[in-house]
């Protein structure tokens, strides 16, 4: 799944991003540390792809939508502890600024700051 979402990324297949990103939030979850080898390094990786996005310059729909989808997948993340780790090193720091910048930019939603706020006080 990883790979398929760094695969979208890079090509910049939205569609496929989409659709990786919503498999993700759904499994993501429920990946344990002993199942597995492979299945926690995947979605390891897959937050490090996410967390990229937030990083992405730009506010135009098709962003911001993509964006608000790395925060929602992230924030379902954040109920499995096994990845908290990965997380707080790979996604947290991204999460903080994007959040700040999502506040500061005086934009009328806030769902994708309280995610944020949300992730943070997992």
């Amino acid at each position: 799944l990883s790979d398929s979402l760094q695969s979208a990324m890079t090509s910049g297949d939205s569609f496929r991003f989409s659709a990786c990103l919503t498999l993700l939030k759904y499994v993501g979850p429920h990946v344990s540390t002993s199942g597995q080898t492979g299945q926690m390094a995947s979605v390891q990786a897959a937050i490090r792809t996410a967390t990229s996005v937030l990083q992405v310059p730009g506010d135009d729909d098709n962003t911001r939508a993509l964006k608000e989808s790395c925060m929602s997948c992230l924030e379902a993340l954040s109920s499995n502890a096994s990845l908290w780790t990965a997380i707080s090193k790979d996604a947290l720091p991204s999460i903080v600024l994007y959040v700040t910048n999502h506040c500061n930019s005086g934009s009328s939603s806030s769902s994708s700051s309280s995610i944020g706020i949300g992730i943070v006080g997992q």
